[in-house]
């Protein structure tokens, strides 16, 4: 599949691609295609597996992109000859806005929303060559949102689950819920709702299954006085085949703050929380809630300059970073790397320097991926030239070892001024 699909991309490029870090040879890892890099950021859709990172645009830009982590070729995932890639009839062709991105079963799927008189969203898939697609389920009206905070999706054992912070307007009055649902990638099954309660005030619901159970966190806000507020943490674990719920872990009046991401292991789950000491210094900590204790244990914390960065949790590496303008020129930003493993252990402490190209007004970066010798982080940014709105992406490969860091591929997406279409820059 990996020989196949880079002689395809190399015959199909349209994004650009400079040299990524050289083939390794490795022993075989299986990658965890349910949940290792669903982040919270909708920048992009990440999915991963032995050797390539899919990714897709999460701004209206509806095509399957791909890159090859030995060459560090990439383009589209389409394989059909002399293919503009600007329309339906090409293979990468997502249609409408894209949701979500995923693999289950050697086979890639996507949650995609059309308009038409309303809003309509579906479940569609294709092969990992891009051939081969099929319209899987056309989802009811109501069961994803009109109106979502921070939504989490992740594919696993045959299912979606969503999970986001609903806003509806009742009666006049504005109400938030934290609300998860399951989604059956089979149309004769029927989508059932697993949580909706009305919560005061709330910002992240990350879920994440892992052995036949669904484990979900809340953290509920209610407003006391303009200085004060009192949190509610919840850890709930959710039987997929009994459909049970049961409550891990409560605290009243928290002192955990946001908490963005989860990985659950066999004895317990990794989790970051967002929090501000009493001097009013910003640390991002991980925690681990242990399952045969019933307890959550303090692990470490993100040192870097800037503590405010989120600190990504995903197949036993812990990523934090920081994007700031460089000294050196405009378009040039620097990148400040941690890395740990889960026990603490630092792999990566490094500052590393990139050409962006073009200013831009909003960025972002997320982990995307990883192997046996490299992490895989993707820079992302909008911005406008003249008449063109464009996006820029780098993936770059970050060595675990430490050693050094490589530019992976690159690209610029752009659309024109009529607004009809897209074009590589």
């Amino acid at each position: 599949m990996k020989k196949t699909l880079a002689l395809l991309l190399a015959a199909l490029l349209t994004l650009s691609a400079c040299g990524g870090p050289e083939p390794v040879e490795q022993e075989e890892r299986t990658v965890d295609t349910a949940r290792s890099f669903v982040h919270y950021r909708q920048d992009a859709y990440y999915a991963e597996t032995e050797d390539n990172i899919y990714f897709a645009f999460s701004f209206n830009w509806p095509y399957l992109l791909c890159v090859d982590k030995a060459t560090g070729i990439c383009g589209p995932v389409c394989g059909k000859p002399e293919c503009g890639h600007d329309d339906e009839t090409c293979n990468a062709y997502l249609g409408g806005n894209v949701l979500y991105v995923g693999i289950y079963q050697d086979r890639l799927y996507w949650v995609g929303e059309e308009y038409n008189s309303g809003y309509h969203e579906f479940i569609a898939s294709a092969a990992l060559d891009g051939s081969d697609h099929r319209r899987e389920r056309e989802l009811e009206d109501g069961l994803i949102p009109d109106t979502m905070l921070n939504r989490y999706m992740m594919m696993y054992e045959g299912a979606i689950y969503l999970a986001t912070i609903m806003d509806e307007i009742e009666e006049g009055v504005q109400k938030e819920y934290n609300y998860v649902c399951r989604i059956p990638l089979d149309p004769e099954e029927e989508a059932e709702v697993i949580l909706q309660e009305e919560t005061p005030w709330s910002n992240y619901l990350p879920i994440q299954p892992y052995d036949g159970k669904l484990y979900i966190f809340t953290m509920n806000y209610d407003r006391i006085d303009d200085e004060t507020t009192s949190t509610c943490f919840k850890l709930r674990r959710w039987d997929i085949e009994s459909g049970e719920m049961e409550a891990l872990y409560a605290e009243d009046d928290s002192s955990f703050g946001k908490v963005t991401e989860p990985w659950v292991m066999e004895d317990g789950i990794l989790f970051n929380s967002f929090e501000r000491d009493d001097s009013g210094t910003a640390r991002m900590k991980i925690y681990k809630y242990e399952f045969e204790t019933g307890e959550v244990r303090y692990l470490f914390y993100n040192d870097l300059v800037e503590n405010t960065v989120r600190l990504e949790i995903a197949d036993d590496i812990v990523a934090g970073y920081y994007l700031y303008p460089s000294e050196q020129e405009e378009g040039v930003y620097d990148i400040p790397v941690r890395l740990w493993d889960f026990d603490g252990n630092r792999l990566v402490d490094e500052t590393y320097t990139f050409d962006l190209g073009r200013g831009f007004w909003i960025n972002f970066t997320s982990l995307c991926g990883r192997d046996e010798t490299n992490a895989y982080i993707a820079l992302y940014a909008e911005g406008s030239d003249g008449d063109t709105f464009y996006v820029t992406l780098k993936i770059i490969a970050v060595a675990l070892d430490g050693s050094g860091a490589k530019v992976l591929c690159e690209g610029n997406l752009g659309r024109d001024s009529s607004g009809r279409k897209f074009v590589v820059q």
